[in-house]
């Protein structure tokens, strides 16, 4: 196996940004998974998004996603209603702590991107954008 394979440097890159991460999440509570959901959260009407979403987003298995809510909704980030569609189904809301901290926490991200591209040119910054979009986009099973 030679370790310049895109998978494994791929691998490395999301283990250096998760070290980056935890560090500088950490005064705020959240992890990078919890804090990817908030994120998403900020960008949606409050209430609008289900667990399912949030699964299918990101594509976590249901088992993940109920352990992420759990510890946001028990430190106080989120809550989760029941929809009248189904009884299954629940919803989630920001609370007012999220809503209040979404500053501190918008520049948590950009702190950390600047950290993860601090040895980037800003072209090479945005190609590397570009080319993880366009591996995003592939379709299972394409060459």
């Amino acid at each position: 196996m030679r370790a310049d394979r895109a998978s494994v440097l791929t691998r490395i890159t999301a283990l250096y940004v998760d070290k980056v991460a935890a560090k500088i999440l950490e005064p705020y509570g959240l992890s990078l998974a919890q804090y990817k959901i908030v994120g998403y959260l900020y960008l949606e009407p409050n209430g609008t998004v289900t667990t399912k979403e949030l699964e299918d987003y990101f594509q976590m298995s249901h088992s993940t996603s109920v352990e992420l809510l759990n510890t946001l909704e028990k430190n106080g980030f989120i809550k989760r209603e029941k929809t009248n569609k189904s009884k299954r189904s629940k919803v989630i809301f920001l609370t007012d702590k999220s809503k209040k901290m979404k500053k501190k926490i918008d520049a948590a991200g950009e702190k950390i991107e600047k950290e993860f591209t601090k040895r980037l040119t800003e072209k090479e910054s945005k190609q590397y954008i570009k080319l993880s979009r366009k591996i995003l986009d592939m379709k299972e099973g394409e060459d």
